[in-house]
């Protein structure tokens, strides 16, 4: 298997997926991003659970919407099902509440990932159409505007059902040995999913963690284990902490692994790295990035985590063999030892989608870079160039202004534009004020309240602050950047 960073995360492509879908799902996912920048409804959010990715998500009233573009990719790339998400639906939640979205197309379905991003695009404004809302968003959204049918009878059954199974397992319980004995002999698979996912363990936890001891054997599946893990840190917290988490470490189902890596908090710096270096050789690259991650974050094991990565690195000349976690380990050793002679043919031998994230992340040190990049600027990816400024922002031995002058020039992207306002201090004063010139008479305003605010902050000597306040108290029409100008027209008079 292959994987490739996205803003979101980490996307595994199974070896039957084509190199033209796996194009498509990185587009998409690019494009889910491109949409909600400068959009002030939207915002990113962390990871909330080892392989979901990073969520989007905004305030509808007294509700928080999110959607989640990694795990739409996974669905894609036929998972099956992602993170409690099923095929053929939308990952999205309410207030951490799966919702059930679904295409109203029944042939040729859309992909989940255009389907997410679909939905960031309807929510990009204070309120969306109502007529093109999909009814189980707008239900809980807005109910005024949605009032509930009635009770869907199907629905009724189901609970019915589901209620008597309960109380048959009730009745059957009255001992930890029988309740096992029901489960075994009275109940098939759904209807043991049924009862371990929606069950109230809180009624008998004592039955519930013999329950979990009697599944702790290899041939129950991921969501038995996953279970099995819920149970004991309700029940049993001390334990789940002390031995069920570093055991669980080593297993052979990498979500549980994804899991446990994220939950456990080893007691000292050799612990750590006694129960989690093995990781770094572990098959599966989310959990390899995971280890090394969890190990970073430890001051006292940097110079061993340093000395480990850079033995990966180095095992092969052919950096295009290289998986997601080496080039990941190359960004990460960057910041700490000069990589260059692995960086520069990395980047020769990247897809461009893959040079944004990888720009972003990594560290160059050499004046080679300057050419390299020179490559990049004419293609129409503002991403990839915000990638190349933070990159070379860090770099003592380029030009930065004739790297980036082409970039501002353009002004075809705000956040370039602001981004580069940033950096000035590497520039000289002329190259600045030439830049300043540049952008003060953008289209967007958050590009010229950044220019003003550059400009009141290290520049007082400006020669060209009075024009730039006239300039525009005469064209802008936000009354806040016009006051601003006043103020500022007004202190160069006092």
């Amino acid at each position: 298997m292959e994987a490739a960073e996205t803003p979101f995360g980490t996307v595994v492509f199974p070896d039957s997926i084509s190199k033209r879908r796996r194009k498509a799902t990185i587009k998409a996912l690019d494009w889910c991003m491109t949409i909600i920048k400068g959009n002030a409804f939207w915002e990113v959010t962390p990871e909330r659970s080892a392989g979901c990715g990073k969520g989007i998500s905004r305030k509808v009233g007294k509700h928080t919407l999110t959607v989640f573009p990694l795990l739409a990719a996974m669905l894609d790339l036929g998972y099956g099902e992602a993170d409690r998400f099923h095929d053929n639906h939308v990952p999205v939640e309410i207030n951490g509440n799966k919702v059930c979205v679904i295409s109203a197309l029944r042939r040729a379905r859309p992909l989940h990932t255009d389907m997410v991003a679909s939905i960031v695009q309807l929510f990009c404004v204070e309120k969306p159409p109502l007529s093109i809302l999909p009814k189980t968003l707008g239900i809980v959204l807005y109910p005024e505007d949605f009032p509930r049918p009635l009770a869907n009878r199907a629905q009724a059954v189901t609970r019915e059902i589901r209620n008597e199974m309960f109380r048959g397992f009730r009745e059957a319980a009255v001992t930890m040995a029988a309740a096992i004995e029901y489960i075994e002999n009275e109940m098939d698979g759904e209807e043991w999913v049924l009862l371990r996912n929606r069950y109230p363990w809180e009624e008998m936890p004592n039955v519930a963690l013999y329950i979990a001891s009697f599944l702790m054997t290899p041939e129950h599946s991921a969501g038995d284990w996953l279970w099995v893990m819920d149970i004991h840190q309700r029940f049993d917290p001390e334990a789940y902490v002390s031995f069920l988490l570093p055991n669980l470490l080593t297993h052979f189902h990498t979500s549980v692994v994804l899991r446990a890596l994220g939950e456990y908090e080893p007691p000292t710096a050799d612990e750590a790295w006694y129960r989690i270096s093995p990781l770094l050789d572990h098959p599966n690259s989310m959990v390899q990035w995971q280890a090394h991650q969890k190990l970073a974050a430890i001051e006292e094991l940097e110079d061993d985590l340093v000395r480990a990565s850079f033995e990966m690195v180095k095992v092969s000349d052919d950096v295009s063999t290289y998986t997601v976690t080496l080039r990941k380990m190359v960004a990460w050793l960057s910041h700490r030892i000069d990589m260059d002679a692995w960086i520069e043919p990395l980047l020769r031998c990247m897809e461009t989608y893959e040079l944004t994230p990888f720009l972003q992340d990594v560290r160059v040190r050499g004046a080679w870079f300057a050419s390299a990049a020179s490559d990049w600027i004419e293609l129409p990816l503002p991403g990839l160039h915000a990638g190349l400024v933070a990159c070379s922002a860090s770099n003592e031995n380029i030009d930065h202004y004739a790297l980036w002058k082409p970039l501002i020039e353009r002004g075809v992207s705000g956040v370039l534009q602001v981004s580069i306002l940033g950096r000035m201090d590497l520039l000289t004063e002329e190259q600045a004020y030439e830049f300043l010139d540049m952008t003060w008479t953008s289209m967007w305003r958050f590009v010229v309240a950044k220019a003003i605010s550059v400009v009141e902050a290290d520049y007082p000597n400006y020669p060209n602050k009075r024009k730039m306040y006239e300039h525009i108290l005469q064209t802008s029409p936000s009354p806040r950047l016009q006051k601003r100008c006043s103020l500022g027209l007004k202190a160069m008079e006092d």
